[in-house]
């Protein structure tokens, strides 16, 4: 943690260091140095999950109860008790609320320390309402690391992450949103935690991979440690848990369903995620030779697959694959001349 405000300074000045200066590298080290280098050992926020200092994304689909889900986990570490089942450990918190009134925020704050049964004080919990409020990127970032010092704190929830992208900033863009996301490192190497809710792209999500269902370019979900998706199942309000873990043993799926105003484990196949409406989930090759059926000669290879994701739901690797499938038994072909999809006559 920092201890002063020269050593908060310093920590901006280096990250906006005009790039026209000479960089100062850290050293290297053999490994034997290395090895004897003291590193402590980041302080657990949960149990075998989430550790200060990381990055973690919880992704789902529009009105998938994903800021209910972040509200009830703030509320959680601030007052030390159990999340869906995993341990926590009691901690400063911030909820930075970009898009709900507050009087909703209040209302579903105080909806889920009753259905808790927290009685205690949760002076670790502390709320910073932003909805209409207008800021720049890096002046929410320099508060922020204001607030990380003042507070003391060790996790930030910043909610949605759409709010923080402005008229210019392209979501699919890898150079972009890799710099949206360096803005906050800052944050991170301070040992605070930060937390996005951001969504899935458009379509179903059976056929995709958890990793490939979140919005928006790779370099978001590659960039956190973390990763939380929210995919619907077939049973009413359930859904899906997986999780993208980098410095902890994986975690295997599980189902939680709503049970207002928290979500609770549920007894279900994690794998009975909801499928598109009237369409099987075996991936039939002849739905992919339709699309371009009917789309003779005007599909490059990425536009195919985005088309294919949003009407079938199905991944970027099974489109592929059926394609080589489609290829084989000679239905389809790739013209040399446009590199766009045809069928054979």
């Amino acid at each position: 943690m920092m201890t002063d405000f020269r050593e908060f300074r310093e920590v901006i000045e280096r990250e906006q260091i005009d790039p026209e200066k000479v960089t100062q590298w850290p050293p290297i080290l053999s490994y034997p140095s290395f090895a004897k280098t003291p590193c402590q050992k980041p302080k657990p926020l949960i149990a075998n999950l989430l550790d200060c200092g990381s990055r973690i994304l919880f992704g789902g689909g529009s009105k998938t109860f994903k800021t209910w889900l972040q509200c009830d986990l703030a509320v959680s570490l601030a007052c030390g008790c159990p999340w869906l089942g995993f341990e926590t450990v009691p901690t400063r918190v911030l909820y930075v609320n970009l898009e709900l009134r507050e009087y909703y925020m209040q209302k579903r704050l105080g909806s889920i320390i009753e259905a808790k049964g927290i009685d205690g004080s949760l002076d670790n919990l502390i709320v910073l309402n932003l909805r209409g409020f207008h800021f720049s990127r890096p002046e929410l970032c320099t508060h922020l690391l204001e607030l990380c010092l003042l507070e003391k704190l060790s996790m930030i929830f910043i909610d949605p992450y759409y709010k923080l992208l402005t008229s210019l900033d392209d979501e699919n863009s890898q150079t972009q949103m890799g710099e949206v996301l360096r803005s906050f490192d800052p944050i991170n190497k301070a040992d605070v935690t930060t937390a996005f809710g951001i969504h899935f792209s458009k379509g179903n999500q059976a056929g995709k991979e958890p990793e490939d269902r979140i919005s928006g370019a790779g370099t978001i979900v590659r960039d956190a440690d973390d990763v939380i998706t929210l995919t619907k199942h077939e049973q009413p309000f359930a859904f899906t848990l997986d999780f993208i873990i980098r410095d902890h043993p994986p975690i295997e799926p599980f189902v939680i369903q709503w049970h207002a105003p928290i979500m609770v484990r549920a007894d279900l196949d994690p794998a009975k995620i909801k499928g598109p409406a009237g369409r099987r989930e075996s991936c039939n090759p002849q739905e992919l030779f339709s699309i371009i059926q009917n789309n003779d000669d005007s599909l490059k290879t990425k536009d195919l697959v985005q088309l294919v994701g949003d009407q079938l739901g199905w991944s970027p690797r099974t489109v592929m694959a059926k394609l080589h499938t489609l290829c084989a038994e000679r239905k389809i072909f790739k013209s040399k001349l446009s590199e766009c999809w045809n069928i054979k006559a």
